[in-house]
């Protein structure tokens, strides 16, 4: 029974957890204004003030935006860019 309970949990926990994520919507507004707003600050290398609309965009603290623009970053050198036609 001891060694069934581990794999009892895992299926309970992701029947749990699973079940409703294609209910909701994985970006609202707000979160796909902040990518943008790292992306953009990371592209311009403008680190001290956020841009948004190519305009100065201070809605949340500058270390806010660090983990996005670092994350962005990282995963610009490890994949290419796609060619575009």
């Amino acid at each position: 029974m001891r060694r069934l309970l581990p794999f009892v949990l895992a299926v309970l926990l992701g029947v749990t957890l699973f079940t409703g994520l294609s209910a909701t919507d994985a970006l609202d507004e707000r979160e796909s204004r902040d990518l943008v707003t790292a992306y953009e600050s990371t592209h311009h290398h403008d680190w001290l003030s956020p841009v948004y609309g190519n305009e100065p965009f201070f809605d949340k603290p500058l270390p806010g935006y660090a983990l996005e623009a670092m994350a962005i970053r990282a995963l610009e050198r490890g994949w290419p860019a796609p060619e575009r036609a």
